[in-house]
């Protein structure tokens, strides 16, 4: 039984997050072209503050345009439902 599939977080995790985000039409392809001319899809998995100025800023951008945007990871095409707020 497999509880979570992932099973290299360098191959498996933001990586494949990148590509699926890009080939599902959540972000343009001038951001993807330099993410992929800067070489930066290891870096933004590493454990390490040694991030190029360049790829920190497609990082902050991609995070802005799929995770800040709202979208859901696990259901990129489902509705993303707001928090409930209490009534006081």
């Amino acid at each position: 039984m497999v509880g979570n599939g992932c099973t290299d977080w360098h191959y498996d995790t933001t990586p494949a997050f990148i590509e699926m985000a890009y080939w599902h039409g959540l972000y343009d392809q001038d951001l993807y072209q330099s993410i992929t001319d800067n070489n930066c899809e290891p870096e933004f998995t590493r454990f390490s503050t040694e991030i190029s100025p360049v790829c920190l800023k497609n990082y902050e951008n991609f995070s802005k345009v799929t995770t800040g945007a709202g979208i859901n990871v696990y259901d990129v095409y489902g509705i993303c439902y707001p928090a409930p707020t209490e009534k006081t």
